[in-house]
């Protein structure tokens, strides 16, 4: 330890970082943090002289907790007025660093041995972690994760140099770091990228007055592929849960769309309304049932007259939505087999793994980047079975089903043959 101080005495620095490394590994040996402090320049501006403290040196100013609007809990207090400090000047004559004063002295009890690490000027992350770190967050890795990952490789966390804030904080250094220009302009830097490795991708943006970004609009080749081959389906019919500003948002973007009631939602809503296991059932047969229109109708005055419902609110507003929901009034609409809002709501559970509200505009761009390249791969994965794997003939009509097969994909052709 003294030889450690006797450097310090004595040595000479190229410059001040250099400086305050050497008083780092000083204080880690010693078991205490260090703070920078300030500096003094000269008439010319160059800093001559610069401040290393204790991290407890100095005290809280009283204001902060004399003030009457505070809303948040004190901070734990961690100074303690302490007069430990290295202070370097600039020798002009060689350009070197060297010690103005040194006061080794402490006012409170050192730090115990395995708390070293924990303490802000020791902890640190090496550019090889950062690497590591990088590409697992890049991955989609949580920070929990990433910390118990190092914590494994190391033989447990007290073995680890750096605690999670600083993984959090130098995740969050370089989100910055990418989005110096602006969040818009960094996105659309990069969507305008994408155009210059895919010839058919588009980007497309407005500003508002402002200068704010308005409308933000890109697709690359497979999209407008796949759109060029689905498009004219898309969206013929939307199925909603009943939410009536849903509804107006849809009639608004998409005037040609048919609305679809989610028949899930409407089977819950007969369960909560109308309490009667019997006419649960009778209900999901008006719904569901294969029937002419004038054959629904009757059903449903049969059905309202057999439990006695006339006068139920419930049934007579989902009666006026009928349009919306019962088979009879839809069979001629090509609904892709869509009955129900889960196929949306799956999807929503999927963007929930990839996209966050905290996101930049760029991640936002570049996790839907990943979401739909996680589709494309069950796409690809699907595409190779349809392709390489024969279904088994079973419905004796063997020529017509293997020419179906040879149409449909997989999972399609198993659909056809129910």
């Amino acid at each position: 330890m003294l030889s450690i101080a006797a450097a310090l005495a004595d040595v000479e620095f190229h410059g001040v970082e250099e400086a305050y490394a050497r008083y780092v590994e000083y204080a880690k040996a010693t078991r205490f943090a260090v703070r920078k402090g300030d500096s003094i320049k000269d008439d010319e501006g160059n800093v001559v002289r610069k401040f290393f403290y204790c991290n407890q040196q100095g005290l809280p100013k009283k204001k902060h907790y004399e003030r009457a609007d505070r809303k948040r809990a004190h901070k734990a207090e961690t100074r303690t007025s302490c007069n430990a400090k290295f202070v370097v000047f600039l020798d002009k004559q060689n350009g070197k660093w060297r010690m103005k004063t040194f006061v080794q002295d402490h006012n409170h009890d050192l730090t115990l041995p395995a708390f070293t690490n924990v303490m802000a000027s020791h902890s640190n992350i090496n550019e090889g972690d950062k690497s590591h770190i990088h590409s697992m967050h890049e991955a989609r890795f949580q920070t929990s994760r990433i910390m118990g990952f190092f914590a494994y490789l190391s033989g447990g966390y007290r073995n680890l140099h750096f605690i999670k804030k600083d993984v959090y904080n130098y995740i969050d250094d370089v989100r910055r770091s990418r989005i110096v220009q602006g969040d818009a302009a960094a996105a659309i830097s990069y969507l305008k990228g994408k155009t210059e490795v895919d010839p058919l991708a588009i980007v497309m943006y407005t500003y508002c007055p402002k200068n704010h970004l308005g409308h933000l609009f890109w697709s690359d080749g497979a999209t407008q592929y796949d759109y060029d081959c689905f498009g004219d389906v898309l969206p013929k019919v939307v199925v909603i849960n009943g939410d009536e500003s849903m509804k107006d948002a849809i009639g608004t973007e998409f005037p040609n769309a048919m609305h679809r009631l989610c028949t899930w939602h409407l089977a819950q809503n007969a369960v909560s309304n109308i309490k009667d296991k019997d006419f649960c059932a009778a209900f999901k047969t008006a719904v569901y049932g294969h029937f002419e229109v004038e054959e629904f109708d009757q059903y449903w005055a049969d059905m309202i007259t057999a439990f006695g419902l006339e006068e139920n609110e419930w049934i007579w507003a989902t009666y006026e939505k009928r349009v919306q929901c019962a088979n009879a009034y839809l069979c001629d609409k090509f609904c892709v087999g869509l009955r129900t809002t889960s196929r949306c709501e799956g999807i929503n559970a999927s963007l929930k793994r990839f996209i966050k509200s905290s996101n930049f505009l760029l991640e936002l761009v570049k996790n839907l980047e990943r979401l739909v390249k996680d589709y494309r791969n069950n796409e690809f994965i699907a595409d190779y079975k349809s392709l390489y794997s024969k279904p088994v003939m079973t419905i004796g009509l063997e020529s017509i089903e293997r020419a179906m097969s040879q149409i449909y994909t997989k999972e399609i052709f198993f659909k056809v043959k129910k």
